[in-house]
């Protein structure tokens, strides 16, 4: 299995990388082929609109860090996702990631890729309550679905958690 891992925290060691790499690692160590795109700190730019997607690209156009991830997602098994809530909304890389998706569907609606690719996701938050932003991250997860994303259950993942998050994640990839 092919397996790519995207974050997109700003923050050097954050929990939804940290949850990411160790999901990944625990593919690794079941032999599956892994990659991974740290968004957090790139110029990831959001969908800017310009149709070219629509009138028969293959995938988006923008040449930005993004670029090799089109290429790879044809061919991927599953997608870990790792994102950060900050001021009570997920980080604009998150949602730049995720609104470029839009180059999936071609103008007739169909998607340009296999559907039943699986996506998991992991969201960080300094709230202590796990089910206070639930809604958000179900709702930005869900858009997957809409691309034939198999959406799998979202992880929500806090410093009071960490540890069982951790343990979690490896055996996740594991056992995919």
């Amino acid at each position: 299995m092919k397996i790519i891992g995207v974050t997109c925290s700003g923050r050097k060691d954050s929990l939804s990388t940290r949850l990411v790499q160790t999901m990944l690692q625990g593919a690794k160590d079941a032999g599956h082929e892994t990659s991974l795109y740290n968004l957090g700190r790139s110029r990831v730019s959001g969908c800017r609109g310009c149709g070219a997607c629509k009138r028969g690209a293959e995938q988006c156009v923008v040449d930005d860090e993004l670029k090799p991830y089109w290429a790879e997602l044809k061919e991927a098994d599953a997608v870990v996702f790792g994102g950060a809530n900050y001021m009570s909304n997920l980080q604009a890389q998150a949602h730049s990631f995720m609104n470029r998706h839009y180059s999936l569907s071609s103008a007739d609606r169909s998607c340009k890729i296999d559907p039943g690719k699986k996506f998991y996701s992991f969201f960080a938050q300094g709230s202590q309550d796990l089910e206070y932003y639930r809604e958000l991250y179900t709702s930005f997860a869900k858009t997957f679905g809409a691309w034939g994303f198999d959406v799998q259950p979202i992880e929500i993942v806090c410093m009071k958690n960490i540890e069982e998050q951790v343990e979690r994640a490896y055996s996740k990839g594991t056992t995919l």
